[in-house]
């Protein structure tokens, strides 16, 4: 090839753009980066979790509240350490009852919800746990730090007969018709509820007040909360039909039946019979009459 040639040829290529150009943008970088944050980051939406709690009245059915917000706490069966958002500890006046919430949140688009489908909760799947702890100076229980109660049916916090989660669903709603999509996402955030609880559970073992009542009884929730309007509950028949059409709500529960040990409880498994889900509003609504609303506990903790 001539150098005429290989001027020509060079001629008729098309000018390549220079690998250090920066696209135009349509706004300039910080306010870009301050809409991919807001659409994106979780962490203002933790934040609103957290502000559902505030604004305790003076007149309150608890004598403490405690709440951590983001720390770490170890997972002996995953093999590393894990964060929660957080993690809340509740008293009654008088001492004798406390409530332990292990709070997660996800952040979901309305156009992206939620769908939690159930059935009414059989009479196996009804019943809870509480972790029973001896005071200080107050005997102990055959050599043990903490015992469990098992409630079943009506007095649990899961009577029968009422809608129950079993399975859930994403969808698309941008799509027509609606898509379904991966909830990888919200499977891990009940999973980090689940691990989370059973933390509290230890803690709850080694409870302990300076005075009598003899024991002390904890409860212990795990958690989920999703913003509004990202929560729907299809409700099944036997007959696996949809037995009404699906509806929003602000909360429900979803069986998970998971069995964990706790060494302050000597081989006995403490389960962990369901994982709540919440919406923003539903939560702040839940914490605020646990925390104003004596009737509340009374039902909490029948037994």
């Amino acid at each position: 090839m001539t150098p005429l040639d290989s001027g020509r040829l060079n001629a008729a290529m098309p000018e390549r753009p220079s690998s250090t150009a920066i696209p135009p943008r349509k706004k300039p970088v910080g306010e870009a980066i301050q809409a991919a944050v807001e659409n994106h980051d979780a962490f203002g939406f933790e934040l609103r979790v957290g502000e559902s709690m505030n604004g305790i009245p003076a007149e309150k059915a608890v004598s403490d509240i405690r709440c951590d917000h983001g720390g770490a706490f170890p997972n002996p069966s995953r093999g590393q350490t894990r964060r929660f958002a957080y993690r809340c500890a509740l008293s009654n006046q008088g001492g004798q009852r406390r409530l332990f919430l292990a709070v997660e949140c996800e952040k979901l688009p309305a156009s992206r919800p939620l769908v939690v489908c159930g059935i009414k909760r059989p009479e196996r799947e009804a019943f809870d746990n509480l972790v029973r702890s001896h005071a200080k100076g107050g005997p102990g229980l055959g050599g043990r730090v903490a015992d469990i109660v098992v409630r079943p049916g009506a007095v649990s916090f899961y009577p029968p007969g009422v809608f129950v989660g079993k399975s859930l669903l994403r969808l698309n709603l941008d799509e027509d018709p609606p898509g379904s999509l991966e909830d990888s996402a919200v499977r891990d955030a009940w999973s980090r509820a689940l691990d989370s609880a059973a933390e509290l559970v230890e803690k709850a073992c080694r409870v302990e007040v300076p005075v009598a009542p003899q024991f002390v009884y904890s409860a212990i929730l795990p958690i989920v909360v999703v913003p509004d309007g990202a929560l729907w509950l299809a409700s099944y028949g036997g007959d696996g039909k949809l037995s009404a059409p699906p509806a929003q709500a602000e909360a429900c529960e979803y069986f998970v039946g998971k069995e964990i040990e706790a060494s302050g409880l000597l081989g006995r498994k403490f389960a962990l019979s369901h994982v709540h889900f919440f919406t923003l509003g539903g939560f702040g609504a839940f914490f605020q009459k646990l925390a104003c609303d004596a009737q509340a506990w009374t039902l909490l903790f029948r037994y």
